[in-house]
């Protein structure tokens, strides 16, 4: 099932290999995501589901997932990878190609998830509420959504845009090369967005990715929006834990109840 869908923006999902590759070591969200669901129990609604680095291990664990995302690149190679997956898995997965802003599915699910800062896309209060009304009309009674958001960093805000910060390196899936990363971060904060340039060098050569821009919610802005439009049915904690002191946090975590009926 697809909706019209816009694809600007979303360069950077192109090749969704590099992407696995530089976030192939993270594992705390996937646990927390997985832990979850397994306890909420029925069907999962995910947004931002890309090429499956949380879908996948929530279909291995059992649980059965409608999996969306805007990137037709990311979809295709997560049906690549499912491939590879044996039948029962395959089975408790639909892929959907949309917009977590306007999706309208005519279900409704008792866990929805915004995976891995996805929220970041949504670059307006008006998008994040958009997204926060598309969940909320996907819940069943008693139902949660639940999403994560990256805490803007002072180094990477404050960082100069011609600046380039080496991260680590990966092996290219295509080639067997060894692909060096560099990243620079240029802020807007008018916007409250950042771009990200990525270069990769293989063998001295040097090539510039596409760009990504994230909108940067800060704790207070996202919980200020959330009064507003869940009073008392929200709770945010900090790196996948129980933790409410989001001082040092990296992740927020959000956890939002369904309304009253």
């Amino acid at each position: 099932m697809s909706q019209d869908v816009d694809e600007r923006g979303l360069e950077y999902y192109l090749e969704p290999e590099r992407y696995e590759a530089a976030f192939e070591g993270r594992s705390a969200d996937v646990e927390f995501f997985v832990r979850e669901a397994l306890a909420q129990g029925g069907e999962v609604l995910e947004f931002g589901a890309g090429s499956g680095r949380v879908t996948l291990p929530l279909l291995r664990a059992g649980v059965r997932v409608t999996a969306v995302d805007l990137s037709q690149a990311m979809l295709a190679r997560l049906e690549e990878k499912l491939c590879a997956e044996p039948e029962e898995v395959r089975e408790r997965v639909r892929i959907v190609r949309g917009d977590m802003r306007s999706l309208r599915l005519g279900e409704r699910f008792g866990l929805v998830l915004g995976t891995f800062n996805v929220v970041a896309h949504l670059h307006t209060r008006q998008e994040l509420l958009a997204f926060l009304e598309t969940a909320e009309h996907h819940l069943a009674p008693g139902g949660t959504i639940l999403f994560d958001s990256m805490v803007p960093s002072s180094d990477e805000l404050d960082a100069d845009p011609e600046e380039l910060f080496p991260c680590d390196p990966f092996v290219d899936s295509r080639t067997g090369e060894i692909v060096l990363t560099f990243e620079g971060f240029a802020y807007d904060p008018a916007r409250r967005l950042l771009t990200i340039r990525t270069v990769y060098e293989t063998r001295g050569v040097r090539q510039e990715g596409a760009p990504l821009v994230l909108r940067q919610w800060f704790p207070r802005e996202l919980e200020g929006l959330l009064r507003e439009r869940a009073p008392g049915r929200f709770q945010m904690t900090a790196d996948y834990g129980q933790e409410t002191d989001l001082t040092d946090a990296d992740m927020l975590v959000v956890r939002v109840g369904a309304p009253p009926p």
